[in-house]
């Protein structure tokens, strides 16, 4: 018995999982330690499926009502709603005192949660882009893999900024 469905699956566990530890290095403990919890979130959600449940319960109340064949009328407005607070989200993310390592990660990380609200909303021509298998691994599991990079990376980078700055005083 395997501990994971597929290598999609995995991908997203390992990543997310490598991202929230490398979040847990630099010193800034209040922002990194929230993108930790985040990128633990992420992983949870490999197992507990909640992005599908939600569209599967959306697809069946509008199936209830009659509107399924019609969703579009919802997924078009939900999706033009959805990408006005990713931009006001990472609008707010990029403003402060921050260094630029934390805001990379912040954005890199808002991606992530763009990419589960797309698929809760599923687009059919979305979807067939973000399941399309390359190299045995969807489409989705590599974008999920270069924002966690980017989180991983830029936590990491932090640590060395922090020591390089106490190491010149």
């Amino acid at each position: 018995m395997s501990l994971f469905n597929n290598m999609t699956q995995a991908t997203g566990f390992m990543v997310f999982g490598i991202a929230a530890l490398c979040c847990l290095c630099p010193r800034n403990a209040r922002v990194w330690g929230i993108l930790a919890a985040i990128h633990i979130l992420f992983l949870a959600e490999m197992f507990l499926d909640v992005r599908f449940t939600v569209h599967n319960r959306f697809d069946r109340m509008l199936q209830l009502v009659g509107l399924y064949e019609h969703r579009a009328f919802l997924q078009v407005p939900l999706l033009a709603l959805l990408l006005l607070c990713i931009i006001m989200m990472l609008r707010f993310a990029m403003r402060g005192e921050n260094a630029k390592t934390v805001k990379l990660a912040q954005g890199a990380s808002l991606f992530t949660m763009l990419i589960f609200v797309f698929e809760i909303i599923s687009l059919h021509r979305i979807d067939t882009l973000l399941y399309f298998q390359l190299a045995g691994i969807m489409v989705i599991a590599w974008l999920w893999s270069l924002s966690a990079t980017i989180v991983a990376v830029s936590a990491l980078l932090s640590v060395r900024t922090s020591r390089t700055e106490k190491s010149a005083r």
